[in-house]
């Protein structure tokens, strides 16, 4: 007999669930599916590695997780999608990630397993050595002696390869990040770019954040950033919202037409347009920009980046973050930004989150790179709640680089900033030229 005190209910049954992920050598697509019946599971499983030639062995009853893009997978998952697209919409996002591969492409597809970050970091190795035993081995032992300290005590979260959208996805459960309110009180109308549109990027957008602070920040702060970062904007043709900028300054213009040019005047007129005169080139020009700009504000937007991407779970460590964010005060010293140039450009900005797991307090629990154009930026959040310091003493701040291994091997192309500066003051930009003989 039951007892008169309980309750009876009956339990949902219970859902089976399927996961794969699919990894090339510059990004990675995975989906889950769940369903209360076990033959669904079994049989989508044998079905989609179906599509994908040389993977599944029925005779062996073993997988080979590395395939080469073929017309043949290519055939073979367009006949799959149009076959299920209808009842599952994640296939769609499949087929979008295997037409941005090209035929010859390496491709692991990994079912019911989540890599590691050390497993993750191996498989691309593997792919960039391309089959090569001694350069998988060789790239294997750099990574290692590279990365092996820094990921004992770090997780590392990469963002903007691929397109994401970040937070709660049902507007009327939003909370905002950045002043934690939430609808009525609020809305969510307006899409946030979790890193600004005009560095030209498409592919990250954050749902919690609302429209109040969304228009702040574009008045307040992310200008001033955006500044920073014109003449790059301009001479390597980043394409924001509205496409690729020109950019004029009190003493220049940069402007593309079939080809980049660059008109520099002679400064010494009082500004007026009409007494300008070009003058002849010399070794290094200061680029004088119409605005002023607050250095401080740059690193709030570089922060405010970060905080954008980050997994949810982590905020409240950074609560006084938020409010250095929102202005409500200034901080008297910042740590050093430290800015490292590349030769390849990219159009798509990225940025790379590195979380301290250890209770290590010599070591920032949070540090950021943001890749944009041919430069990346790699600095501190700061007034994190798991430090204990500020790490902008030449002491703190050489331990925690040393830490980041592979900043130290960069260290000969690196510059170190500081934007602790609170105030705007006028911007400028330094020019070096170098005169080369035609076909050199």
């Amino acid at each position: 007999m039951a007892d008169k005190n309980s309750t009876e209910s009956k339990s949902e049954p219970e859902k089976f669930k399927l996961e794969f992920l699919l990894k090339s050598l510059n990004e990675s697509f995975g989906f889950k599916l769940a369903t209360r019946n076990p033959n669904n599971i079994h049989n989508f499983f044998q079905a989609f590695l179906g599509i994908f030639p040389g993977v599944l062995d029925y005779e062996a009853r073993t997988i080979t997780s590395l395939t080469v893009v073929t017309d043949e997978m290519r055939s073979n998952l367009r006949a799959f999608v149009s076959q299920h697209e209808a009842k599952l919409k994640v296939l769609n996002g499949v087929e979008s990630f295997i037409s941005r591969l090209s035929n010859g492409d390496q491709l692991f597809i990994i079912p019911q397993i989540k890599p590691t970050q050390q497993q993750s970091i191996a498989l691309h190795n593997y792919l960039v050595a391309e089959g090569d035993k001694e350069k998988y081995i060789q790239l294997s032992a750099q990574t290692n002696d590279m990365f092996k300290d820094l990921m004992e005590d770090y997780l590392l979260f990469p963002y903007g390869a691929k397109r994401q959208t970040i937070g709660e996805p049902i507007k009327a459960n939003r909370v905002c990040r950045f002043c934690s309110k939430s609808m009525p009180e609020v809305t969510f109308t307006k899409k946030a770019h979790a890193i600004s549109e005009a560095l030209g990027n498409k592919t990250l957008v954050l749902t919690e954040e609302c429209d109040d602070c969304n228009q702040k920040f574009a008045t307040a702060i992310e200008p001033e950033l955006i500044e920073y970062f014109a003449l790059n904007r301009a001479i390597y043709g980043i394409k924001g919202k509205g496409g690729a900028k020109n950019y004029e300054g009190k003493n220049f213009k940069i402007f593309r037409d079939e080809k980049l040019e660059l008109h520099y005047y002679d400064s010494n007129n009082n500004g007026d347009p009409e007494e300008r005169r070009g003058v002849d080139m010399p070794g290094e020009i200061t680029l004088e920009s119409n605005k002023e700009v607050a250095k401080q504000n740059i690193y709030r937007t570089l922060v405010k980046y970060a905080l954008s991407v980050i997994d949810s779970n982590y905020l409240k460590h950074f609560t006084k973050t938020i409010k250095w964010i929102n202005a409500d005060f200034d901080a008297d010293k910042l740590p050093p930004v430290a800015v490292f140039f590349f030769d390849t450009i990219i159009d798509q900005p990225t940025i790379t989150l590195y979380i301290r797991t250890s209770e290590k307090m010599e070591f920032p629990f949070a540090v950021a790179e943001l890749h944009f154009a041919l430069s990346k930026y790699c600095f501190i959040i700061p007034f994190s709640d798991k430090d204990d310091k500020g790490f902008f003493t030449q002491e703190t701040y050489q331990v925690f680089f040393d830490k980041f291994k592979h900043y130290t091997l960069l260290k000969s192309y690196a510059t170190f900033t500081d934007l602790s500066d609170p105030v705007s003051k006028p911007f400028a930009m330094r020019i070096n030229f170098e005169m080369k003989n035609k076909g050199e």
